[in-house]
């Protein structure tokens, strides 16, 4: 009877140290590297934030989503067991988050403008030339009045565009067509003006 007790008892012994040895291993080994890699990424949104390829808007989305990502690492480690499944999925999240921040500081910078120009100064040199028209009585005040409002519409469809933090080719060329449409409608008005 001894030995049947003795037995059984080593037999419960082994069973726990096993246990605590594999939520040990699901603690350390399989998990390590990820801290590394998040440290790495939070590294790149704050290099995009600082270069402004990255607004702030979507640094607040990354950081968000990289926080969500640690606490899944976090259940794991207290759960004390992470399967290779977990594992796997928290590494591929990790990856695809590092190619989204990748992919946002690839791009050309959201403040760029028109043909390399700030966009700003495209409605600051219309404003001028409308000012200008009217000082020199080649526009009414009506007809700078409605130019100025197709201004401030273009302003708006410009804030709409960049609501994203991103002036895609498509959106860059429509805008630069609006602005050169405004500015055949000046030179119309103004031409019109000049031979009544």
């Amino acid at each position: 009877m001894n030995a049947k007790k003795l037995v059984s008892t080593l037999v419960a012994a082994l069973m726990l140290a096993g246990a605590g040895m594999s939520a040990a291993v699901a603690q350390g080994v399989p998990l390590a590297g990820i801290d590394q890699t998040q440290a790495q990424i939070r590294a790149r949104i704050e290099q995009g934030v600082a270069s402004g390829r990255i607004n702030p808007r979507e640094a607040d989305a990354l950081y968000q989503r990289e926080s969500e990502l640690q606490a899944r690492e976090m259940r794991m480690k207290r759960d004390g067991y992470a399967s290779p499944h977990e594992r796997q999925a928290l590494m591929q999240d990790l990856d695809a988050m590092r190619a989204d921040v990748e992919r946002a500081i690839a791009r050309p910078s959201a403040s760029a403008g028109m043909r390399g120009q700030g966009a700003d100064m495209s409605h600051a040199r219309i404003q001028a030339r409308i000012d200008e028209g009217v000082r020199s009585g080649r526009l009414t005040q009506r007809e700078a009045d409605r130019l100025r409002m197709q201004d401030m519409e273009l302003y708006r469809l410009e804030a709409r565009f960049k609501a994203d933090g991103y002036l895609s080719m498509g959106e860059r060329r429509q805008l630069r067509d609006e602005v050169a449409m405004l500015d055949r409608d000046i030179d119309r008005l103004m031409a019109n003006r000049r031979y009544r």
